[in-house]
């Protein structure tokens, strides 16, 4: 089962960008901490970067898109669930490239929580009917 389940705070504004379907793609990066206690005793903290897609389909309501526009900014705490992806391209010399990120798809069960308080008071972003994104 591909499963990723990641609590942390994004290293920037999420970025937008909207499809000729009308579909719109939200990116962005998250730290997770941990760390580990190394051979003298001493904790040493550990933070990883994770990179995070989600598409937003035309059909979702503006709530839903208000809800990552205002809630997806520098530092803000979120609860990621989606599934590891990687892509594979060529670039302009035929090589080989990868980008590897967490692809949260709402239709597989994949969910963002933002966990800091929102500017403007919204939450929380209730999946009613109209709010299913797909």
């Amino acid at each position: 089962m591909n499963i990723a389940i990641l609590t942390g705070n994004l290293g920037g504004k999420a970025e937008s960008s909207v499809f000729s379907n009308g579909n719109t793609k939200y990116s962005f990066s998250m730290a997770t901490s941990g760390g580990y206690t190394d051979s003298e005793g001493i904790w040493q903290d550990q933070t990883e970067w994770h990179r995070v897609e989600t598409i937003v389909s035309a059909k979702a309501t503006q709530k839903l898109h208000n809800y990552y526009a205002n809630g997806l900014t520098k530092g803000a705490k979120v609860s990621v669930n989606g599934m590891s992806r990687t892509s594979k391209w060529q670039d302009k010399n035929g090589v080989d490239q990868y980008k590897r990120f967490i692809s949260v798809e709402y239709s597989n069960g994949g969910v963002i929580e933002i966990l800091t308080p929102i500017a403007g008071g919204q939450q929380t972003a209730e999946n009613t009917a109209e709010d299913v994104p797909f």
